[in-house]
């Protein structure tokens, strides 16, 4: 096997081998690669095509096949990728510097290397301090390297790794189309709604203007209304409710166990996130009962970002405590179904008119009682509702899958970097392994 060997870039790469010319023909043609172009291994396939005399001053580095894309400005983004297609008349700004082939050396390889915690911590070091963070080439040139002296072994590992990252690009796309389709369709059933005798859209408005009527919040179905959110809630005294008042639940009431308090970093919109945990006695929450929140309430975020985004509390427990920033609604179970309001909730018309509603210069918050009157649009009939929520779950269980599947390999590949990269594990037993189970994820 190779030997490893600790190089500076320029050893292993020419950097910013080529450069348009001020002289360039000013009818010049290309594919112009902006920094927005790129996003961590993704070049955008709507880049803009310019000629020279028209293109701004910073398009001047000439990208070619195989090239690698560093971003020099905030490069802790890491705005990376390699040009793999043999695509002629590509120019890509100045805020990168573009990595080309050196001697027996695979740019991509270091493409991938770019993704290690070795080269994350140079790239943070130099930016450390600074007021602009920005790298230069000199800066580029002086990034150490781990690699194999073989160009054989370093292609096998950059293939190892690429093959993942496809199988991770399906799963962005698949969940991308998904997004798209949800959104479209949340559009049409917010609109439309289900007729409950045919299972389908009502016709559009324009075809059939008397299936409609006017409110305040535009054309509706006959068979909607128009209310205020806390219509919805229970007769539960506490279930339109905010969080504590900050002193009355402070750090020093945080436990190692007991009741998980919920902050606003576990309001996702539209899905919980259960990163972040802290804890309070029992004692402290059963003195803040009215705070509670329980399975299946839906909380609402009171700022910002953004503000009014709303989940369902999942089963993790069988209570919580919310912090000062949390709304709790517990519907009326009998009238609403809880998957149609949520998703109305952090529809665009609500949240406009949450935005609208909120106050704050420097971070937007809305209050309580300006929530509870924020008008809703929904069927009269619990039937037409649980209609639309199953359309929109049947859409969300495969985002769901497809985002396991981009969780479970963006897992793995971060393992193999660390491994890989590092010559802990050699390729001839985790190439076979590795090809053998991403081929079994796209069947």
């Amino acid at each position: 096997m190779s030997k490893w060997e600790e190089k500076y870039f320029s050893d292993v790469c020419v950097v910013d081998k080529e450069c348009l010319p001020e002289d360039t023909d000013p009818s010049y043609r290309f594919s112009y690669i902006s920094l927005s172009d790129v996003e961590k291994g993704r070049i955008l396939t709507s880049v803009q095509e310019l000629c020279f005399k028209e293109s701004p001053s910073r398009a001047r580095r000439i990208v070619r096949q195989n090239d690698v894309l560093l971003s020099t400005v905030r490069p802790n983004l890491q705005s990376f990728a390699i040009l793999n297609s043999s695509i002629k008349d590509v120019i890509a700004s100045t805020c990168f510097a573009v990595l080309s082939e050196r001697g027996n050396n695979s740019t991509e390889y270091v493409y991938q290397y770019l993704y290690t915690d070795h080269a994350t911590r140079q790239i943070n070091q130099l930016v450390l301090g600074s007021n602009y963070p920005a790298i230069n080439s000199s800066d580029v040139k002086r990034l150490k390297i781990h690699i194999p002296s073989s160009l054989h072994e370093q292609h096998k590992i950059a293939h190892i790794l690429s093959t993942i990252d496809d199988v991770i690009e399906k799963a962005r796309t698949t969940i991308t189309k998904y997004k798209d389709i949800k959104k479209g369709m949340m559009q049409e059933l917010f609109t439309r709604g289900i007729d409950i005798a045919t299972g389908k859209l009502r016709p559009v408005y324009q075809n059939a203007p008397e299936l409609y009527k006017q409110t305040e919040l535009g054309w509706i179905p006959r068979e909607w209304e128009v209310i205020p959110l806390v219509d919805v809630a229970s007769a539960d005294p506490h279930s339109f409710t905010g969080g504590p008042f900050g002193s009355d639940l402070q750090t020093k009431h945080y436990t190692e166990t007991g009741i998980r308090i919920i902050q606003l970093q576990n309001i996702g919109d539209g899905y919980f996130l259960d990163d972040y945990k802290i804890f309070t006695s029992k004692e402290k929450a059963d003195s803040l009962f009215y705070c509670n929140i329980f399975p299946g309430d839906i909380i609402i975020a009171k700022m910002a970002d953004p503000i009014a985004r709303a989940c369902i509390m999942p089963n993790f427990a069988e209570r919580y405590l919310m912090a000062s920033d949390g709304i709790r609604l517990h519907i009326n179970g009998i009238k609403y179904n809880s998957i149609y309001l949520l998703e109305m909730i952090n529809f665009p018309i609500f949240r406009n008119l949450a935005i609208q509603k909120s106050t704050g210069s420097t971070r937007a918050r809305i209050g309580l009682t300006e929530l509870r009157q924020l008008p809703i649009k929904i069927p009269k009939t619990k039937s037409e509702q649980t209609k639309i929520a199953e359309i929109l779950i049947s859409i969300e269980k495969r985002l769901v899958i497809e985002q396991l599947q981009l969780n479970k390999f963006g897992k793995l590949k971060q393992g193999l970097i660390s491994a890989l990269l590092t010559g802990k594990v050699r390729v001839s037993y985790e190439e076979e392994k590795i090809v053998k189970e991403t081929e079994n994820a796209t069947t």
